[in-house]
Parts: C-alpha cells; sequence; structure tokens
C-alpha cells in the first residue's frame, strides 16, 4: 500500500466524505452483497435490505495523519450522521477490511452510537485496530462501513431487552430446498441456542413444498446491546411459540430470495432481522454470504478400514483440545456451548491447528445442521470428515461406529442402537424413523404416551451386513414402481426370509430395556424413514401387538422384514426413494391393556373434508389398526370442528364404546396434536385400565 497522503479538510467537503453500496466500487463481498439481496429481492413486499455508507482509502490516510481530530473524520461523521437520521436511529460503525478475493478479516465493531462524536470515535478505534495489526502487509484495504442498527424490534437500551421480534437465517441445501430458521431475538442466537426449523422446496415449475416446522422449545437467546449482545432468557409464555408463527407466506419469501440469489451468483446464506422502520415491522436481510453445499472427503479415513469403532470426545474447551491423542483418528463431538459466546472463532481455530500438528485426522460431529457450516469452514477446508448431528446430545465416551456404505461413502451410528425413551431429543428421522419422532413430539408437547424406548435404523442395517444382503438389497433399485408386486417378490421374497431366520443377538441390554420400561407385553411398532412427517405409509409396515418377552426377538424380526416387502419397496420406489435406503426403526412400547382403543383422525380422510373429525373405536385393538372392524363391533364418529357437534354416531348392537366425555377429550386432544405437529393427524389411541386416554402413535394426514 502507498504511503497515506494528507489530505486537508479543504480539499475533501463533507458531500464527498462517503460512498454508497451502488456507487461502490470496491472488492468487499459484503457490500456486494447487499446490491445482490437488493435485486433478489424485487417486488417482494415486506423484506428489505441494508444501505451503508462507506468510508475507505482517503479516509484512513487522512485518519493516519491527523487522528480523528482532523476536521475530514468529524466533518464526514457528520455527514453519515445526517445521511442516515442518526437522531432517530443508532448507528454502527463495522470494519469492511476486504482482503485481495474480497473476503473480509477480521476486525472490531461499535454498535448504538447515539452522536456524531460516538460515530467519530468509532471509525478512530476501527482505523486504529488496522493499523496496529499492519493488515496493510497482507494486501487488507482498510474499508469500513456505517449504517443504522437493525435492532430485532428491541431499542437497545431498554431496561428489560426482551420483545417478540424474529431473527435467524437461511441456509441452501442444494436440490432447490431450503433451511430457514429463526428463533426470538438476534439473527446470531440460531448459533447455538434453541431455535425452529423450516425447510422449503422450490420446484422448477414454481410449485412449492414446506415441511412441518420443528418448534424447539427456545429458552435463551441473544438481544443487541450497547456493546456487542446480550444473553437473555425467554419468558416460558413465548418458549413454545413459533417464532414465525402465521408467516407462511413470509418464510417462502426468504426461500425465493435465495434462490434467486442463487440462480444469478451460486449458493448464498443469508441472514435475517425483525425490526421497526417508520413504526412499521419489517424484515431486514443484513448479510448475503457465498455458501457452498459441503459434500465430505473420505481419504482421511480409508486408512482406518471400511469398519471403525471409537470413543467420543467431547470438546468444550482448549483443555479438550489439547487432550487429543497424537498420530490417531479421533472422534470429536462439538456440542451447542461451542457455538455461544466469543470463544468460538478461537476454539475451532485451535483445533484446526492442534489437528494439524499432532497429525490427526478429525472425523467431526457439529450441534446443528448444515446451517452451521461457515461456523466450521476452517475444519472442511483442512480435508476433516465433518458431519452435523442436528440436536443430538451425546455421552463422554460413548462408543461411535464409522462404516463404508455401499455406494462408497462413510456414515456414522451409535454402537447401541437402543434409545430409552428419555433420550430421544435431537435424534434424526433417519435414525428413528418418522413414527419415533411424532411419540417423541407428542410427549415432548404434553401428551400422555406409553413407556417405550426405539431401536435405531443401525439394527436393521447391520443384519442386512451380517447376512451379506448388501447386493442382493441394492438390486432392489433397479426395479420400477410400475412394476406388480408379484414381480417385486421375485427379489423380496428371499430376503425376507433371511431376515426372519436371523438373529437379534446384535442388540446389547435388550432385556435391561425392557425391564425399565416395564410391562409384560408389549407393542412392536415399526418407524420408518420415509414417514418423514410429510408422509403416511399406514398399513406397509407391520405391527406386532401383545407380544410377550419370550417372543419379542421374533416379533422384532417381522417388523424389520416387513421393510423389504413388495408393498414397501414399491411405495419408495412411487415416491421416488431408493429401497436400499428406505430404513426402519422399531418402537417396542408398553402395551397399554384397557377396554378401548382407535384411531383419531383430525381431517374426514374418506371424504376428504377438512371441516370434520372421524373417530373409530373399537374393543379389540387390533381391529382398528388392521381395518378388520365390522359394523357390528366398532363406533364411528364424525364431529363438526367448528361447532365440536356429533354430526353422525354409528355404534355396534353392544352399544357405544366411548361415551361422550371420551368424545370431546379425543375431539379437543385431536386438535391439539394437530396445531402442536403442524398438519392433520392420523392419531392411533388407547383407554388405559385407569380410564385414561393414552396416545400410541401419530402419522401425518
Amino acid at each position: 500500500m502507498a504511503e497515506p497522503k494528507p489530505i486537508g479538510a479543504e480539499f475533501l467537503r463533507p458531500a464527498d466524505c462517503v460512498t454508497d453500496r451502488e456507487t461502490y466500487s470496491g472488492r468487499s463481498t459484503r457490500i456486494k452483497g447487499f446490491n445482490r439481496i437488493d435485486g433478489a429481492i424485487g417486488e417482494i413486499l415486506g423484506i428489505t435490505t441494508i444501505d451503508p455508507l462507506i468510508l475507505g482509502e482517503t479516509h484512513f490516510a487522512e485518519y493516519s495523519t491527523h487522528g480523528i481530530s482532523s476536521p475530514v473524520i468529524q466533518n464526514c461523521a457528520a455527514e453519515i450522521w445526517t445521511k442516515l437520521d442518526g437522531d432517530n436511529h443508532p448507528l454502527i460503525v463495522r470494519r469492511l477490511f476486504p482482503g485481495p478475493t474480497g473476503e473480509a478479516e477480521d476486525g472490531p465493531r461499535s454498535g448504538n452510537l447515539y452522536s456524531p462524536n460516538e460515530v467519530t470515535a468509532a471509525i478512530g478505534t476501527v482505523f486504529q485496530y488496522y493499523i496496529d495489526r499492519k493488515l496493510d502487509q497482507k494486501g487488507i484495504a482498510p474499508e469500513i462501513m456505517i449504517h443504522r442498527v437493525v435492532d430485532v424490534g428491541n431499542p437497545p437500551l431498554q431496561e428489560n431487552p426482551f420483545v417478540p421480534h424474529p431473527g435467524g437465517d437461511v441456509t441452501p441445501l442444494g436440490n432447490n430446498t431450503y433451511l430457514i430458521r429463526a428463533t426470538f431475538g438476534a439473527d446470531e442466537s440460531v448459533q447455538g441456542h434453541p431455535c425452529d426449523t423450516w425447510t422449503v422446496e422450490l420446484d422448477s415449475s414454481g410449485s412449492v413444498s414446506m415441511s412441518s416446522p420443528v418448534i424447539e422449545q427456545k429458552t435463551d437467546s441473544l438481544v443487541p446491546a450497547p456493546d456487542k449482545y446480550r444473553h437473555i432468557e425467554i419468558p416460558a409464555d413465548f418458549q413454545n411459540r413459533p417464532a414465525l408463527k402465521d408467516q407462511e407466506q413470509l418464510i417462502i419469501s426468504l426461500a425465493k430470495i435465495a434462490r434467486n440469489l442463487e440462480d444469478q451468483y451460486g449458493g448464498h446464506r443469508l441472514e435475517f432481522d425483525e425490526t421497526i422502520i417508520d413504526g412499521k415491522k419489517t424484515f431486514v436481510i443484513i448479510e448475503a454470504v457465498p455458501f457452498e453445499v459441503h459434500n465430505n472427503s473420505y481419504e482421511k479415513l480409508k486408512p482406518f478400514g471400511e469398519k471403525i469403532t471409537l470413543p467420543l470426545n467431547i470438546i468444550t474447551s482448549e483443555a479438550g483440545i489439547q487432550a487429543l491423542p497424537s498420530n490417531e483418528l479421533a472422534i470429536v463431538h462439538l456440542p451447542p456451548e461451542m457455538f455461544k459466546g466469543n470463544e468460538l472463532r478461537p476454539n475451532l481455530t485451535n483445533l484446526a491447528i492442534t489437528a494439524k500438528a499432532k497429525g490427526i485426522p478429525l472425523v467431526v460431529l457439529v450441534a446443528g445442521n448444515t446451517a452451521t457450516q461457515h461456523a466450521v469452514r476452517n475444519l472442511i477446508d483442512d480435508g476433516h470428515v465433518v458431519w452435523f448431528t442436528e440436536g443430538e446430545q451425546f455421552k463422554p465416551g460413548e462408543k461411535i461406529r464409522l462404516f463404508k456404505k455401499p455406494d462408497g461413502d462413510y456414515d456414522w451410528e451409535r454402537e447401541n442402537p437402543i434409545v430409552m425413551q428419555g433420550q430421544m431429543k435431537g435424534r434424526e428421522v433417519k435414525r428413528i424413523g418418522g413414527k419415533a419422532k411424532g411419540m417423541y413430539e407428542l410427549e415432548k408437547h404434553g401428551f400422555p404416551t406409553p413407556n417405550r424406548f426405539v431401536l435405531e435404523t443401525s439394527v436393521f442395517r447391520r443384519i442386512i451386513e451380517d447376512l451379506g444382503l448388501s447386493d442382493e438389497f441394492v438390486k432392489l433399485d433397479q426395479l420400477s414402481a410400475t412394476d406388480t408386486l408379484e414381480e417385486i417378490a421375485m427379489l423380496t421374497d428371499s430376503i425376507q426370509e433371511k431376515i426372519l431366520n436371523s438373529s437379534t443377538d446384535n442388540i446389547p441390554d435388550l432385556e435391561e430395556a425392557l425391564a425399565q420400561i416395564g410391562g409384560d407385553t408389549f407393542a412392536v411398532r415399526s418407524s420408518a424413514i420415509l414417514e418423514d412427517g410429510k408422509v403416511s405409509l399406514a398399513g406397509v409396515y407391520k405391527t406386532k401387538l401383545n407380544v410377550g418377552k419370550d417372543g419379542l426377538r421374533k416379533a422384532i424380526l417381522q417388523v424389520l422384514a416387513s421393510a423389504v416387502s413388495p408393498l414397501a419397496v414399491k411405495s419408495a420406489l412411487g415416491m421416488d426413494f431408493k429401497p436400499s435406503e428406505a430404513s426402519i426403526a422399531v418402537i417396542i412400547q408398553s402395551m397399554v391393556q384397557g377396554p378401548a382403543t382407535g384411531t383419531v383422525f383430525t381431517k374426514d380422510h374418506l371424504k376428504r373434508n377438512d371441516k370434520l373429525i372421524r373417530i373409530e373405536a373399537a374393543r379389540l385393538g387390533e381391529q382398528i389398526v388392521d381395518d378388520s372392524a365390522t359394523e357390528d363391533d366398532a363406533q364411528k364418529i364424525l364431529i363438526d370442528k367448528k361447532t365440536g357437534r356429533i354430526k353422525s354416531n354409528e355404534f355396534p348392537v353392544l352399544g357405544p364404546i366411548l361415551s361422550d366425555e371420551q368424545i370431546d377429550e379425543l375431539v379437543a386432544q385431536g386438535l391439539a396434536i394437530q396445531s402442536a405437529l403442524g398438519g392433520p393427524q392420523d392419531i392411533e389411541w388407547a383407554v388405559d385400565e385407569n380410564g385414561k386416554i393414552i396416545f400410541l402413535q401419530t402419522r401425518p394426514l
């Protein structure tokens, strides 16, 4: 960089002080991102972006010579204050510091500035940081931007900082699919704090598909404060409310903006906050950062073989990093606390440096999902294997198994496939199946459920592997959805027979798990990964009821074998899903022994009428489950959703099975479940020996 030349105030008039983003000609990807956002928003209402003012080489040269007492710097601060209406909006000064590629160097920021003098001082702080660290020697440009504070609808100096305004981010997942995360608080809050998630698919034809939201209990968050951010507790009344309640169009609009950016410039991760502009709520996209969906390189795993089992190292501090062994493969977990506060970047940097110094290839299980990718980019770029584990929780020393899939890629799973009822939090559908996930959601929202545990999908995979059926299993992918069940059975019958005649000896501690849930008889249910909250496959997989302890292992194999039935394979093919990847978990529940059982459909699926609720009840549980109930032994009730009035009530000759009070309770609970899970449900229930209604499973309708 050339020596700075002093520029007197008489040569730099206030009107020349700053550059806006539209006339900016530097190399900062951040400023270019604002312009890209603006174009991607287009005519979408209710969403805007930031309009910063930029200082650059000329202002740095003036500061280098005269410091913040320079009239030029002071004039510029006054001009910035006027242009950004500082009297009505606090301002923030942030470093740009673009390098040769446009990426930003780290540096300070000064938020919530309430006078031109504070702006002047903040400019000096950023420029002095640049000088002290000799960033000019790295080819870093001394550029600064100033803009209004986007305060998540919350005045930063307010004594009680919680106001229910959301912030979050949008991340491309590939294949026109976008993940939206949000919580109450600043956009940074979705890193390391509980948040809600939505997945949106935008078809090339223009159609939109949005998954049911995953609503977390949002206990804590961050909000802007005069000095960076402050931690807050979210009030109990808001913890289970969706951060983007009744804003489906907004969620879709955010995904469309992300796709517009991707179509023109490649994938971008967006950050957004809700704020108040001119008295109106507005969503502001505060950043668009280039984002490439990561694909693991497994080269570092190959020397260790196709089956690897190691204890897990949970990293929460520098001490944990230094304790890693030298010259050995290490499996580490970065829990949510690693992503809170100001220690994230140094700890991740130290982990990458230590791994390189010790010659350790790492397998990194990262709390969160693909949206967390930007935070662990240095580990990804160093070639370590990185998997994102949503909200899954791990124990120190827990054994993790790595295995090679038929396509040559690796994957991970827990050595112990048993998931007890209290361990379901954060487990992914691909490990416990959609039905088990639905059961967890029921329990999380306070609905009564039976004692249970789940055998993860790893049990099914290991049986296929132990029997040497991997190649036969992959052949199923060559079938077509137009093939008849008889044609499919020519491949599946032998696989099913081998599974039924195999062993469940690879399930440790099964008897101990049974003792924990209690009871002498059990329900053994399928939980398929295809039933992901959007799809119900009722009747495709087996359910075994009233199973004694002696018959449990046989029942487990029967349920697992049903994953390869002709109907299951045909269903997978019809959903454009590879049958070889359509795995299945198993739910084992204490059997509810009572006078009645049945189903609640929160819309009348037979007449496709969303205004009606259909309840079916029988005195014997298996009759409703397998559709064998007749007019003589089943009660069928239709209820008007709006009024709660019974439209029809057909009951067997022996009399009603359900009382009016039980019908009212099933209606109320069914609608509450529909609300909690985000869409119409097919709910199975039973009345226990004490007359209490217990919910056995739920599936989307």
